[in-house]
């Protein structure tokens, strides 16, 4: 309504509403021009590059269902694990771990999972670079065997 005012006052001082006589043709003259404005807004939001229209408001994350008493955008994932998935991950982890043959593959798995490189894994466990992506073969194999054995 604000901007329908402006634009009603800005085109009043260049004189563009001659047939304006009384209140009545005020009121339908706002009006006309609050109607064109909301228009040209939908346009505006639904226009292909804004979503056409189809993007969801904060609602579509509403879960009626659960009991969290969370609603709405509160109910996406932040950059921090939950604690139930956090304890899931470590769970996950140690039994994967738990498969590995010797200390060793298991130290070797843990520096991977810290994001530490081949060369520097080798240089930390004081062994070459070719012991290291053998071992990193035989882990893989071992966990990938573990997950179709689920």
């Amino acid at each position: 309504m604000l901007s329908a005012f402006q634009s009603f006052c800005r085109r009043a001082q260049e004189d563009r509403f001659p047939d304006l006589r009384d209140r009545d043709d005020l009121w339908r003259l706002i009006v006309h021009i609050t109607e064109r404005k909301a228009y040209d807004q939908l346009i505006h939001q639904t226009r292909k590059k804004r979503g056409s229209g189809l993007v969801a408001g904060e609602s579509a994350f509403v879960d009626l269902q659960a009991s969290t008493g969370a609603a709405g955008i509160d109910e996406v994932a932040g950059p921090e694990p939950t604690p139930e998935f956090a304890a899931e991950m470590v769970e996950a982890v140690d039994r994967l771990l738990d498969k590995l043959a010797d200390d060793q593959l298991r130290q070797i798995a843990l520096y991977k999972l810290e994001g530490y490189t081949n060369e520097e894994i080798a240089e930390k466990i004081g062994r070459s670079l070719p012991t290291v992506e053998r071992r990193l073969r035989l882990i893989r194999e071992t966990w990938q065997a573990e997950m179709v054995d689920e």
